[in-house]
């Protein structure tokens, strides 16, 4: 396997992983390494969207499931959650559609949204049509935006 090769299979892996979890950075990383032609946009775009719907669901269904469990065994998330409820209680339909610009509560508020009353089948739904959207939205962002750096810094070395 050569450098490139592996770089790429690498690649992939994390940004399903990161997407999974909050992604932006990784994300951008990743149309970085498209514009340097180490990772193709086509697959970044389908692995970022895989990782960011499969880690939405299970931070909802951890929040469905175990939800009072997680929060009695860390109280640092049950304080996020405690916020993202009174914002729940609030703009429930604005947090709906932009949960996952919420950087560094998304996980929570997804898991807010399992412990709530939104019915599973209507989270899914609404996962996938935003994180479509995240994805592709980010990743063509980024590739434009390292288009840009190259030009200005003339090239990442």
């Amino acid at each position: 396997m050569d450098e490139l090769s592996a770089t790429s299979q690498l690649g992939y892996l994390a940004v399903f992983t990161g997407t999974a979890m909050e992604g932006e950075t990784v994300l951008l990383l990743a149309a970085a390494a498209v514009h340097m032609g180490y990772l193709q946009l086509m697959p970044v775009i389908v692995i970022g969207f895989l990782g960011a719907v499969c880690g939405d669901q299970l931070f909802f269904w951890m929040g469905r499931l175990q939800g009072r469990a997680v929060l009695s065994r860390f109280p640092r998330l049950a304080e996020k959650i405690s916020k993202v409820t009174g914002l729940m209680n609030r703009h429930k339909i604005k947090l709906l559609l932009g949960y996952r610009l919420m950087f560094g509560l998304r996980g929570a508020v997804v898991f807010a949204l399992g412990m709530g009353r939104l019915r599973g089948k209507t989270f899914a739904a609404l996962n996938l049509l935003i994180s479509f959207i995240w994805v592709v939205a980010l990743s063509m962002a980024g590739t434009k935006l390292a288009g840009i750096l190259h030009i200005v810094f003339g090239g990442i070395g």
